[in-house]
């Protein structure tokens, strides 16, 4: 767990960075490479924002949400955003790549966060990161793009 919290803590912070996260018990690595399907276009809705004394604190995190055990959730999914970016988060999806990938939610499955705003996830059960090489937030002081 040290490792882990070292590491989330390292995650940089003062370049316009939001990060946010959700549990899921579906397989993280498919929804790495698939993106997330949701609901609503409100991040709100579907992701916890992280706050800087999480991130310094991610056992906190995890031990806080009590309800990851009773779920059976695989995996924490980290999301990082560029703040002038943030209208690209959660976009409408198309029609034709809805039954191509793993719906868990209640409602209409209309918009994706796509994998490449996914840096990475939090395996529940080893407590180690697994990195998103192709993520459009890089975890240090340049962009991707």
């Amino acid at each position: 767990m040290e490792d882990l919290k070292e590491l989330i803590a390292s995650f940089p912070r003062d370049e316009g960075i939001r990060y946010f996260y959700h549990f899921t018990p579906s397989f993280p690595e498919d929804l790495v490479e698939q993106g997330i399907i949701v609901a609503n276009p409100r991040w709100e809705q579907s992701f916890l924002e992280f706050t800087n004394n999480e991130l310094d604190d991610i056992e906190s995190v995890i031990n806080d949400n009590k309800s990851t055990k009773v779920k059976q959730n695989r995996a924490m999914i980290i999301v990082a955003v560029y703040e002038d970016e943030m209208e690209k988060f959660i976009r409408p999806i198309a029609n034709d790549y809805v039954n191509t990938v793993y719906w868990e939610g209640v409602g209409s499955p209309d918009y994706i966060v796509d994998s490449a705003n996914i840096i990475g996830y939090i395996d529940l059960e080893t407590l180690t990161f697994v990195l998103n090489d192709f993520a459009n937030v890089e975890l240090s002081s340049n962009r991707l793009y």
